[in-house]
């Protein structure tokens, strides 16, 4: 795929949780009516829990806050939020009222961060990266990372597969088709790991990964500098 067309799914996808925005945390609840998902999203929310957070963390694509509240523990000392839409930073500020939130809007595929941290984040964003760009993404991850930190993942399992309107399932750009509750639609990518092979290709990178399924729905783990 070309970068220009690369550039025009990651603009579209945007524009997607834009709109999505004020329907989001009806659809997450409307979600856990299945009781696999609910199981995998209590995991997943037992996961961050044991995530030690403290002092700097940074949270990436962090959404309406969602899973916020669980990084806030009394040890952090700053916890930077950054999503590239402003209706979900107005949704997070309503929710996370907190004066160690510094709330950033930014394109992840852009962004540099503005120092370390001692925890990173990324909880239902990896999917949306491109293999293409997986890369690079991983590098602005590890300029973030303070020395001896840890990146806690947290995402859609392969096990999702049956869940989406899949336009593409291959390539560097897997694309699913989302519908929002106007009937528009818009291009999506998502690309599904596997716990095995996401720990593999970090490792290509330098990272050393522990990543396991969840309740056969999702993935989660932590990644260190190896």
């Amino acid at each position: 795929m070309s970068e220009l067309n690369d550039r025009a799914l990651i603009v579209e996808q945007v524009a997607y949780y834009r709109e999505r925005a004020p329907e989001y945390d009806q659809l997450f609840d409307a979600a856990r009516a299945d009781p696999a998902v609910d199981t995998g999203y209590r995991q997943v929310r037992a996961f961050l829990d044991s995530v030690e957070s403290r002092g700097r963390v940074l949270e990436l694509a962090c959404g309406t806050g969602q899973w916020t509240p669980a990084l806030l523990t009394p040890a952090v000392t700053e916890l930077v939020a950054v999503d590239a839409t402003p209706e979900m930073l107005a949704i997070h500020a309503e929710r996370v009222r907190d004066v160690r939130v510094r709330r950033v809007q930014a394109d992840l595929f852009r962004w540099e961060p503005d120092g370390r941290f001692d925890l990173v984040v990324i909880a239902f964003w990896l999917s949306h990266v491109p293999l293409g760009r997986f890369d690079a993404f991983w590098g602005m991850v590890g300029r973030a990372l303070a020395p001896g930190g840890v990146v806690a993942i947290a995402d859609s399992g392969p096990g999702e597969h049956a869940q989406e309107d899949w336009l593409r399932r291959s390539g560097d750009t897997p694309l699913v088709r989302r519908t929002l509750s106007t009937g528009f639609t818009h291009r999506v990518i998502k690309v599904l790991h596997e716990p095995s092979e996401l720990a593999s290709r970090l490792a290509a990178l330098g990272w050393d990964a522990e990543i396991s399924l969840l309740g056969g729905v999702f993935l989660a783990g932590t990644a260190r500098r190896a």
